[in-house]
């Protein structure tokens, strides 16, 4: 009995131990959780589901963002799929999604360019695993620029990859010129409806292809001419052309080589033709946009100043996100697919 006793009874320094875990486990704050969407696995939508995910913690020069809408593009559906930007994706699960909108909830050390309380947007953490389809993010203050109190949150997310792209396509790789013709494939789209307008605010003559439903808002836009490609076959209607913006790829590019004249050049978001290899590297230049605050903060005060515009199809919440995909994938929304979170 006294051996038994003995075994029984604390040391001094054990009760402290045990007193100290208690009071920590009393004082300590709850993992605090958020919905994010995550893929185990690429493949179709399917594979995409919503979770409850610890809340990221800003890392030195990071911001925490609560997002408020979320931009979709065909490249985040490409990388659920598993090609294009997924070779930076090495381990599951993971959460895509580039663009957002937001306002700032926490910043961590040697991160001075925004406060808590900011409204912000950008295209963060590209192309690496984003984390955008939370409803917080974590990400470099270098990524975002301040959005405008007159521009939504939806609008907010649409712009920064879609606009970025565009921009990118036009005057780095395409080198526009005033007075210049301009074919852009796919004008009702993401980038191609941004496109229109730059171009024509640039001083281009621009000719757009999309639907007949879509004539009428791209002519609202700028476009000079819009061809219905279900009808018409563009290569004939277009004329000789300086610059083409090519989303589409496959036959579409091959046959738009056909009016593109000696000094034109084609910049192509899609996979270059098969065929003659040389002759198609010095007129096509296949490009990936990159992340540029500068351009970023120009495209955001065009839209303040209403001199641009953005179309935008909205989906209601994270768990339908499958929505927000299957639309994107369809290549018949008119401009951007934008998810709230809220």
């Amino acid at each position: 009995m006294r051996l038994l006793a003995q075994e029984n009874v604390l040391t001094y320094s054990e009760t402290r131990h045990m007193l100290s875990f208690k009071r920590n486990t009393q004082n300590r704050e709850p993992e605090r959780e958020m919905d994010a969407v995550v893929i185990e696995r690429f493949g179709a939508i399917n594979v995409m589901k919503t979770v409850r995910r610890r809340i990221p913690q800003p890392q030195n020069g990071e911001v925490l963002v609560r997002v408020k809408a979320i931009g979709v593009s065909p490249v985040d559906c490409r990388i659920r799929a598993g090609v294009g930007l997924s070779r930076h994706y090495s381990g599951f699960p993971v959460t895509p999604g580039f663009d957002v909108a937001g306002v700032v909830e926490e910043v961590a050390r040697q991160a001075t360019k925004f406060q808590p309380g900011d409204e912000v947007m950008g295209m963060v953490n590209f192309p690496a695993p984003a984390g955008g389809y939370a409803a917080f993010v974590a990400c470099s203050q270098d990524e975002l620029v301040r959005k405008p109190e007159s521009v939504t949150f939806e609008d907010a997310a649409a712009l920064p990859l879609s606009g970025l792209t565009a921009w990118q396509a036009l005057f780095v790789h395409g080198r526009l010129k005033r007075a210049a013709r301009v074919l852009i494939h796919a004008g009702a789209g993401g980038v191609g409806h941004i496109a229109v307008q730059l171009a024509k605010r640039h001083g281009a003559t621009v000719v757009a292809t999309a639907s007949s439903r879509n004539h009428h808002f791209l002519q609202s836009l700028g476009a000079d001419e819009v061809i219905d490609y279900g009808i018409t076959a563009f290569e004939e209607a277009a004329g000789d052309v300086d610059l083409i913006l090519d989303g589409v790829g496959g036959e579409t590019q091959e046959r738009s080589l056909s009016i593109l004249r000696r000094a034109g050049v084609m910049v192509s978001l899609a996979s270059t033709v098969n065929g003659d290899r040389e002759a198609a590297s010095m007129r096509i230049k296949r490009m990936l946009v990159r992340p540029d605050l500068s351009q970023l903060e120009a495209l955001t005060a065009l839209l303040e100043s209403r001199e641009l515009k953005v179309a935008v199809t909205t989906v209601p919440s994270l768990h339908d996100i499958h929505q927000a995909h299957g639309l994107c994938e369809s290549a018949h929304v008119r401009g951007k697919v934008v998810v709230l979170t809220e």
